[in-house]
């Protein structure tokens, strides 16, 4: 499971980095493309602020390892990275440093994130 392996990176490099999780909008909700059998497969399209937080404290059942930040209802966060449904990026000096090649959860490539920390921590 990538958060499982999401934890495990947040545990390897938080001595050289911080983490946060956006939540976005719902990827797959039950009034849209949805994904039955998921263990989430019950959340439909946010229609309120409330309804996306209450979406994103499941995140923190899983035991989301670092800050969880929600974004707005009119998806500035999302926009703004094109992170729709899922996107990894590490920012340092305020500058994209790297931006992952493919939206997830089966594009994106955490072992990517891994060799880029990786490097940094011995370059630094």
């Amino acid at each position: 499971m990538k958060f499982e392996m999401f934890k495990q990176i947040v545990a390897d490099f938080s001595d050289i980095a911080d983490f946060v999780v956006v939540y976005v909008r719902e990827a797959h909700p039950i009034d849209g493309w949805s994904v039955l059998g998921s263990k989430y497969s019950h959340l439909s399209s946010h229609t309120s602020q409330e309804e996306r937080l209450d979406a994103a404290r499941l995140l923190l059942d899983e035991d989301c390892p670092c800050p969880l930040l929600i974004d707005t209802m009119d998806n500035a966060g999302a926009i703004q990275y094109a992170a729709v449904p899922e996107r990894l990026f590490i920012i340092y000096d305020d500058v994209i440093q790297y931006a992952g090649q493919g939206a997830g959860p089966e594009n994106y490539k955490l072992e990517a994130v891994v060799q880029w920390l990786t490097k940094y921590r011995k370059d630094t």
